[in-house]
């Protein structure tokens, strides 16, 4: 048994958790704790034949991984994502990594679940670029060991209803803390189709608005704003410098729903001038 508390958010997980959870038990953890935000399906069915601590968040990603890292037991702290299947031996592997290496947060690579539609090879290249083990200036949550006492030190932004991985990992580099990717990889459940994918998009731009909102005039909130942007104007380029050329629309609406989820948001702030509307 490892000696790792596992934390995984769900919201109508029901298509993969069971695969998810069942992948995590192989890997012998010491808990896993279910944090739901408020899930209709049959998520909590599924959940409650693996553990009994399942709690309900019901306030966004932020307050969620914030009250999973409250309620662990042990002193490292993995976050495994609902749409995310583990490899064997993979708490073993990762954790002789991150000792070896020093780190006080390490990142697994990701890699595709499978590529049956456009919007998840697309991914699927976009993330080929990323997987690169080694010192990272941030790092997600898809599979992700913490030292529990640094969570309780920094704590997620619990307003955070999305990005609020990359925002507190930004926060940890910025005090010092060294965060890493490992070689060891796990296989993700891409958005499947081209509604989610958008939804997905529009998501992760308002993450950036409340990231832009809260630094304001750093460096990290400029090319964050300049992003989406960037991304619509430069996509011939990058499906050239990815190596495929249909990636152009991939790029292009990747930018294009990503700056909507952006402004919406960031006007929402500037006009109602607290987070709490979030």
């Amino acid at each position: 048994m490892q000696e790792i508390s596992v934390v995984v958010l769900t919201k109508n997980s029901e298509k993969i958790l069971e695969d998810c959870l069942k992948s995590i038990v192989k890997n012998k953890p010491s808990e896993i704790i279910i944090i739901d935000d408020g899930s209709t399906d049959r998520t909590l069915e599924i959940s409650k034949k693996y553990t009994n601590q399942i709690y309900h968040g019901g306030r966004g990603v932020g307050f969620c991984r914030q009250l999973g890292a409250e309620k662990a037991n042990k002193n490292l702290i993995a976050y495994v994502d609902s749409d995310t299947i583990l490899p064997e031996d993979f708490f073993h592997r990762m954790l002789l990594e991150k000792k070896e290496s020093g780190y006080h947060v390490i990142q697994a690579q990701v890699l595709s679940l499978k590529n049956a539609t456009y919007w998840q090879w697309g991914a699927d290249q976009c993330r080929k670029k990323e997987n690169k083990p080694g010192e990272q200036g941030w790092v997600n949550t898809t599979a992700t060991i913490f030292d529990k006492d640094v969570i309780l030190k920094h704590s997620f932004d619990t307003l955070f209803t999305a990005s609020e991985d990359s925002e507190l990992t930004y926060r940890l580099k910025r005090e010092g803390y060294r965060l890493g990717k490992a070689s060891v990889g796990v296989y993700h459940l891409n958005r499947e189709s081209f509604k989610d994918w958008a939804r997905q998009r529009v998501w992760r731009g308002e993450g950036k608005a409340l990231f832009i909102y809260k630094y304001k005039r750093t460096m990290r909130a400029i090319r964050l704003f300049l992003g989406p942007p960037y991304m619509i104007l430069c996509s011939p380029w990058l499906s050239i410098k990815y190596g495929h050329l249909k990636l152009f629309p991939y790029f292009l609406l990747d930018g294009i729903f990503q700056e909507i989820g952006l402004l919406r948001k960031l006007i929402q702030l500037l006009l109602t001038g607290k987070r709490t509307s979030c």
